[in-house]
């Protein structure tokens, strides 16, 4: 795969054969959303710092509209930019009216044809790593959340621009597990048989909640992606892909897997926030910057 990687780059071209081609379509797709001043492609601002994809349930819209009025909010540094994207599939039994008019709205929505199921997860990471490179090209960090994580902005965003040079080279950053055993059992939401995955463990890999990116490890994978067989846990997927390019992902103690309090100072992201929750840490968050903004002499 490295070879393969090295060879596109090279020439734009490679001979190896598709085994994972990504047939789904765009029923909407907001291309002008890392765009300056809402131009077309050809003005893409040259100066986003984070762009956040967001794995959103059609029907979860109170989810989406608390990121907006939280951590998502693009209006929160007047200095750096930041872009806030939701990944959708189409409901299975319900209408995609409401989702039409949240687009309207908002027109911050990609919606793809696929059902939007559990599994359907990792098409969701394929569509955003698809869609990083093309339509938010000159984006410095990629960071894939679900729609209950907790981004404690400002603390990530200092982090990220502390990184040394050397860091961000390829980064794969979150909560990583290392020896991982696939769920045999059929019991099991997680069971993989062995006629799909016939190892004992999986390769280090990010869990899903919060994995962050720098664009030349995005632009990598999504070369990877189409010669890479297709499988059913997302944050695996991407591990086997990264495992692939000879790139190890990087542990980060300050990205949860669960929820906790706002008052840790030095946490960037943490899981299962509901929306109301997610704006009371909002609201406390702002209100120890504000303090903390008083005692500075």
């Amino acid at each position: 795969m490295v070879k393969l990687v090295q060879e596109y780059r090279r020439t734009g071209y490679v001979k190896n054969r598709v085994i994972n081609k990504f047939t789904y379509r765009y029923l909407h797709n907001p291309t002008n959303r890392c765009a300056s001043n809402g131009g077309g492609l050809q003005n893409h601002t040259e100066d986003v710092f984070v762009v956040f994809l967001v794995k959103s349930k059609s029907s979860h819209w109170q989810q989406r509209n608390a990121i907006r009025q939280t951590w998502g909010n693009p209006h929160y540094f007047n200095n750096i930019n930041i872009r806030t994207v939701f990944v959708l599939g189409t409901p299975v039994n319900e209408s995609l009216n409401p989702i039409w008019d949240e687009i309207k709205q908002f027109n911050d929505i990609i919606l793809m044809d696929f059902h939007d199921t559990y599994f359907n997860n990792t098409l969701k990471t394929s569509t955003s790593l698809n869609w990083v490179p093309e339509f938010c090209p000159k984006a410095r960090f990629i960071v894939l959340v679900d729609d209950d994580i907790y981004v404690s902005l400002k603390t990530l965003v200092l982090f990220l621009n502390r990184l040394p040079a050397d860091k961000r080279i390829k980064l794969y950053m979150g909560r990583t597990y290392d020896g991982y055993q696939p769920h045999r059992s059929t019991e099991s939401k997680w069971f993989v048989p062995v006629s799909e995955y016939p190892w004992d463990t999986y390769p280090p890999f990010v869990a899903a909640g919060t994995v962050i990116m720098t664009m030349d490890f995005v632009s990598d994978v999504r070369t990877a992606l189409p010669y890479t067989k297709l499988f059913r846990l997302d944050d695996v997927y991407l591990g086997i892909i990264a495992y692939k390019l000879g790139i190890s992902p990087v542990h980060n103690a300050n990205v949860y897997g669960h929820r906790t309090t706002s008052r840790n100072k030095f946490v960037l992201a943490s899981h299962g926030f509901t929306p109301e929750q997610m704006k009371i840490a909002w609201k406390m968050n702002k209100s120890r910057e504000k303090f903390q903004n008083r005692m500075i002499p």
